[in-house]
Order: structure tokens, then sequence, then C-alpha cells
């Protein structure tokens, strides 16, 4: 069934992929340079300070928006989705690698490459490439932001120096490095990195947590044997404490970061955040319910907001919760009153009727996705709300006002209360000022005629 993309918000360099620059302040399709492939997937949007990238699950790299500091590789500025050719120094064979994931920080992108060997259980000896492109601020791009940079607009980031300090050798090396999951803040970049020995070789796989950029709010958390810095330009351990109650090596389940801050979601359940505390995002197990099952976490840029599951039936879906702490400027918490730092939302409606599927933040507003229960094996309506800031017309809603309590802005209706587009959403993802919809329908998107 093909997939159909909208987006809202900001848009001062195209980034929403519109073929214009406006502000959009409702939900409108996407364009693209060239019709995606009807079988490929859409399975992640990152989204820069103007740019976005989009990943489709065959490979296929597309970008738009400001280009002007190489964010978007060799292609340039763009106000409509172009696919995004990579062509990197040392890798001559570029057909045996597969983009895999994808990020950006304010204005840098970060691509993983995989080596089409590494998909199976057999493994190969070749590492996952990250590459970097676009400003250096802050060392983003893995190298040291006062020396000269190459003329290619992408950089190899180089993982080996703090993979070769892992324990695990295999034959007298190390294993090939995977990079299991990439999170991107603002100015900071975390990697969780996999060293991967194969099945024939007594399979074993060891998990290192590094990160660089911005780091003086501790953002990174504390670097072995180094003093508090401002940025870290190389990638650096980052020791992540496992709880007292189970000791030994700690394994990440997910991670969100922020703009100072970083959150980690342990494998055993518990939540541990590390940086600037100053709007008091920095939260740990649910205050309300400590003894919640957390599925998930998400970070605004100064808020942290926490998907749990109430216990004692944690696959009983009608029993979720999502608690936010931190900023309130601008109803992030979806309530009005600025003091409050830390709360449970509130919808207006039965958690029984719905299951929280995903939680996702931008900038400062905050966007969740529910489907409608219905009996065992059938498939419930899907519906995004959202709340907090609007000054980009980001919720979609047709004004710019902040949002101060969750309202529905998908699938948008018309005065009738009819729904104007049919459809299941597979997937929402939200920016700095931007809200983005990925819709699966029989509907065809509509023609564009594009420069």
């Amino acid at each position: 069934m093909p997939t159909r993309v909208f987006s809202c918000g900001s848009n001062a360099c195209g980034q929403l992929s519109l073929t214009h620059t406006d502000d959009a302040h409702t939900f409108s399709e996407t364009q693209w340079s060239l019709p995606p492939p009807r079988d490929a997937k859409l399975i992640k949007i990152a989204c820069g300070g103007n740019h976005t990238l989009a990943l489709f699950d065959d490979g296929d790299l597309w970008g738009c928006g400001s280009g002007s500091k190489g964010q978007l590789g060799e292609s340039g500025s763009r106000t409509a989705f172009k696919r995004i050719e990579l062509a990197v120094d040392g890798i001559e064979a570029m057909d045996l690698y597969r983009v895999v994931d994808v990020g950006c920080t304010w204005e840098s992108s970060f691509v993983v490459l995989r080596h089409s060997g590494n998909d199976g259980d057999g493994g190969t000896n070749e590492d996952d490439i990250l590459l970097s492109m676009g400003s250096n601020d802050f060392g983003i791009l893995g190298r040291d932001p006062m020396r000269s940079q190459p003329d290619k607009p992408y950089g190899r980031v180089d993982l080996t120096q703090v993979a070769d300090t892992a324990k695990t050798l295999t034959r007298g090396r190390r294993p090939p490095i995977k990079i299991r999951q990439l999170h991107t803040g603002v100015n900071h970049i975390i990697l969780i990195l996999s060293l991967y020995t194969p099945v024939d070789q007594n399979h074993t796989d060891e998990e290192i947590i590094v990160g660089w950029g911005a780091a003086r709010h501790g953002q990174l958390g504390v670097p072995p044997s180094s003093k508090s810095q401002t940025l870290l330009s190389q990638p650096t351990i980052i020791r992540v404490q496992p709880p007292d109650t189970k000791p030994g090596p700690v394994r990440v389940q997910t991670m969100a970061l922020g703009n100072q801050h970083s959150v980690i979601l342990v494998e055993d359940g518990t939540v541990q955040s590390f940086g600037s505390n100053r709007k008091s995002q920095l939260m740990q197990t649910p205050s309300t319910n400590p003894s919640s099952h957390i599925r998930d976490v998400a970070c605004t840029w100064n808020g942290t907001y926490i998907h749990a599951q109430s216990p004692p039936e944690p696959e009983d879906w009608s029993r979720w919760s999502i608690e936010g702490g931190g900023s309130n400027t601008y109803c992030q918490l979806a309530t009005p009153d600025t003091s409050v730092t830390s709360r449970i939302v509130e919808f207006p409606f039965s958690q029984s009727s719905r299951r929280l599927v995903k939680v996702v933040c931008g900038s400062e507003h905050i966007l969740a996705l529910f489907e409608s229960v219905q009996e065992a094996g059938a498939e419930g309506e899907t519906e995004v709300w959202g709340w907090g800031w609007n000054e980009h017309g980001n919720l979609g809603l047709g004004h710019t006002k902040d949002v101060s309590e969750p309202v529905c802005i998908w699938p948008q209706r018309d005065s009738k209360g009819q729904d104007v587009e049919k459809g299941r959403v597979v997937g929402v993802w939200a920016g700095c000022g931007t809200s983005w919809i990925a819709v699966e329908s029989n509907q065809e998107s509509l023609p564009s005629s594009l420069p």
C-alpha cells in the first residue's frame, strides 16, 4: 500500500519539502523530485535546524531544506526531497553498502552504512561506517573544529580507537563494529556500538556507548580521566553506572537527547539522565508510580517524557501513561501553569479506548500516536494528538498559538467532522518546529510539478 507523507510547521529553507519556503500551519503532502519506489517503506525522518532527511528501508536516502553547510552532501539546498547519492573516498564498492540509519544535529547530518554481508547471522569482518557532513560546530563531525576541513562533503568518523579499547578479541583482533543505535541532539551525538563476533566464532556481543560534540553541561557524561570540557571532537566512551541491585554490564534499550541533556533507558527498565537540569528535565523512574514498566523515552530541547505501562499487567495496553518533566514555558507539559515542572499528561478520553503506540518530541512540542482498541486481531483506527509550542503552526491546527492541552491533530477533519485524508498512520516524527506524519492509503499522491 502506498505511503504518503504530510508535514507542517517551520519552512524558511524548504525543510518541509513542499516546493516553497512559507511556513505551513496545516498538514500538506510532501513533494519529491522523483517518485519514491512504491514498494519501499519510509522508516525514518530526521530533522536538523533547517534541513530534513528521509530514509527508506531499501537504503534510499533523500534530503531537503538548507544545504548551505554541506549537510545534504553534494545535493545543495532543495525545497523538495531529492535523492542523496553517496560517494565516499576509500570505499570503492559503494554498491555493497546500504544506508541503515540517519540522524541530524542543527546544521549537520549523519549516515550509517552497513556492508551487505553484515545483514545475516554469519556476519563479515567489515565495520559499519558512520559518515558525517555539514557544519563542524562543537566538533560534531567527529574531528577537531580548529583543523582544516576536507574538500569532500562527506567525512568518515573514526570509531576504531574506542572499539580497540574493548576487551573482546577474536583470534587476536577485535570483532567488527556494528552501530546499533544513533541518537542526536542539537549539538551532540551518542552511539550504541556492538562489537559483533559471528556465530561460528562463539558469538558474543559487547556494547559500547560513545558520544561527542557539545559537552559543557555534562550531556556526554563524565569522560574517563578527563575534566569537564566545552566540547569533545573525538568519539569518547560514556560510562553508565549499573544499578546497585544489578551489577555488571549495562545494556541500553534506547536513548533520547535534548539540547543540553541526555536520557538512557536501560534494558532493566531503569532510566538514567545526565546533563543540564536547569529546567528540571533530568528524570529517572516515573515519580508517580515507580513500579511502572517503562517502554520508551523522548526529549524536547528542555524536557523529558517517559512512556510507561502500569503493572501488574504490562501487556494490558490500556494501562499507559506519559509523564513529562522540564520546561513548561510553551505548555510542553500540557498545562497553562508555567510553574509546573513535572506531571502526568491528561487526555480527554478513557485510557481503555486507545493504545499508546509512540511518543515523539520536537524542539518544544510533543506528538503522541494512538490506535483505538478493537477486538483481538483487528486493526484499530489511528490518531495523532499534540500539544506545546506552536509558533510556526507545527501542530497543523491552522493557527500559531501554543496549545496547553492535548488535541487531536490527525486525521484532519472538515467543518462537518469528516476525515479529509483516509489511511492508517504508520509513522510520526517531530523536528525543530516541524511535524511529520506518514500514512498508508489506497489514495494516490497528488501529482507534483517540480522545478
